[in-house]
């Protein structure tokens, strides 16, 4: 947890959700965008970038309304013990489910990365070990190395955008839409796993000074991350067309473009370990997050074993319900893509009208305690 005496900046949310947020939809996503809806695919996060900065927006406005609570918190301020609990109880299953799912995304990643023939529960061992040590480091350590691996994250995106220059082709993106914008708008509600993760700040707006540059930062932070999300997809596109489906890591496979016998040799292997900083600092900030909303939402005195069991948890399921990529993205893409947006988006726009009629209802009630006073 953060310590009682850490404060969060904008700054700092600035850089957590640029280091963040692109790895995650980066990795794998763009094929699979392609298998659905071909050359168009990048539109599909055209529209994610859309609705979640909307979203981004009305949860930094959730913090505003409700400063030094964490969603618990808010659910439990804007709906009452009962309805409150059991909205919280939502979030937490969210956050857990998206721990789940970001540290597959992660395991498959570092799986594939090494050409190995080794199980992959190999790789979930250590994996989990990092991930419970950054539990005890607490949220506070995790969002300062952000500030680090930020600049690292930033030089990747413009080297790899670099490497896939000579090889870009326009041609490769048209026809544009040749099916018109229905297969887009259809495929949209397969992509809601990995959107919406903005979401998490609901957990770090109680230990983050809330004035007003947090909403300069958060939505600048979310444009930048998006702007990089759609322009390094075309560049996917553009480089390779209509077989972008059956690339397997996505735009990290434009890396390979850089590589060169005098400068730049196997510089893949190094966007590789950089994408694997961020993805794991993701990762153990859903699972803090997760954590810190459990022990919350029960009135735990103490979350040193939760810490410990809920990282070990995530192995099982990972390693033996999601045995391999095709179906653990199959179920990312069903039904488990809707009850996130339920969650996401639909449980964070309630809790924003039940805040502000809160609010205004405390407003009320301080007015008319005035008027009687005088």
């Amino acid at each position: 947890m953060i310590s009682d005496n850490f404060k969060l900046k904008g700054k700092e949310l600035f850089y957590l959700i640029i280091v963040t947020l692109p790895p995650l939809l980066l990795l794998f996503v763009p094929n699979y965008a392609a298998i659905f809806i071909g050359i168009d695919s990048w539109m599909i996060f055209v529209l994610i970038a859309a609705i979640d900065m909307v979203f981004a927006y009305i949860t930094v406005k959730i913090g505003m309304l409700a400063k030094g609570k964490t969603v618990i918190g808010m659910c439990k301020y804007a709906f009452g013990n009962m309805i409150g609990t059991f909205f919280g109880a939502l979030f937490v299953l969210l956050f857990g489910f998206k721990s789940l799912m970001f540290f597959r995304q992660s395991l498959e990643y570092a799986f594939m990365s090494t050409y190995t023939l080794e199980p992959i529960y190999y790789f979930a061992i250590p994996m989990i070990i990092v991930l419970i040590y950054g539990q005890f480091g607490g949220t506070n350590n995790v969002v300062r190395l952000s500030n680090i691996v930020f600049w690292l994250m930033i030089a990747t995106y413009f080297l790899v955008m670099l490497s896939a220059v000579r090889n870009f082709d326009i041609n490769s993106l048209r026809p544009v839409m040749v099916n018109g914008v229905e297969p887009v708008i259809n495929s949209l509600p397969h992509f809601f796993t990995w959107s919406g993760n903005t979401v998490v700040l609901l957990m770090l707006f109680n230990k983050t000074n809330m004035t007003k540059g947090v909403m300069k930062y958060v939505m600048s932070a979310c444009g930048i991350a998006y702007a990089v999300i759609i322009a390094l997809t075309i560049f996917f596109i553009g480089v390779f067309g209509v077989i972008a489906a059956f690339v397997t890591t996505s735009v990290t496979e434009l890396s390979l473009f850089l590589n060169s016998k005098v400068f730049f040799n196997n510089f893949d292997s190094a966007v590789k370990l950089i994408w694997i900083f961020g993805a794991l600092i993701r990762d153990c900030i859903f699972i803090s997050c997760t954590v810190d909303a459990l022990t919350e939402l029960l009135n735990l005195t103490d979350n040193k074993i939760v810490k410990i069991i809920l990282p070990l948890l995530l192995t099982v399921p990972a390693v033996f319900l999601f045995r391999n990529e095709e179906k653990y993205f199959m179920s990312a893409m069903g039904l488990s893509s809707i009850m996130c947006a339920v969650v996401q988006y639909g449980c964070v726009f309630l809790l924003f009208v039940g805040v502000i009629i809160k609010n205004k209802n405390k407003e009320a009630q301080n007015t008319q305690k005035a008027v009687e006073a005088k």
